[in-house]
């Protein structure tokens, strides 16, 4: 927490609540919350699992067993939703507004040397060894 704490004073420009935070790391090609479905092409597909790469719409159509398989497991509240929306022929949409996460724009919150611990994006936190930051290559070194 202490380091939180002293990015947040040194970088004036980072998000300051927890939601803001968790936004700001939040994978822009997900889908849902945790990136059960991803974005490509302006489709939702699968993030995981068999059908990885899948558009959800052909999964749908093709394997409505296996979304039927989802709805029955121990999955958040939010794919489900997104997993019940598809049966009834409901698919996500890119453009549809407050579900949709889009990039935000590079570099938008000053430096970027670290990635964002929470989902492996960049995040605004320098590289200051004094204040517990480590440079970019450091972490990607250490999670091999």
């Amino acid at each position: 927490m202490e380091i939180l704490l002293k990015q947040m004073k040194r970088y004036s420009e980072l998000p300051r609540t927890a939601a803001e935070l968790h936004e700001y790391c939040r994978d822009p090609s997900w889908v849902d919350e945790d990136g059960k479905f991803k974005w490509r092409g302006g489709d939702a597909v699968f993030g995981f699992g068999k059908h990885a790469g899948a558009p959800l719409r052909e999964v749908a159509e093709t394997a409505p067993d296996y979304l039927d398989w989802m709805i029955g497991a121990d999955f958040p509240d939010e794919t489900l939703a997104i997993l019940r929306n598809a049966k009834e022929g409901s698919f996500p949409d890119p453009g549809a507004g407050a579900d949709t996460v889009t990039p935000r724009e590079e570099n938008q919150a000053g430096p970027t040397d670290v990635t964002c611990a929470a989902r492996g994006r960049e995040a605004a936190v320098g590289s200051d060894p004094i204040h517990g930051h480590m440079p970019r290559n450091k972490l990607s070194e250490q999670s091999r």
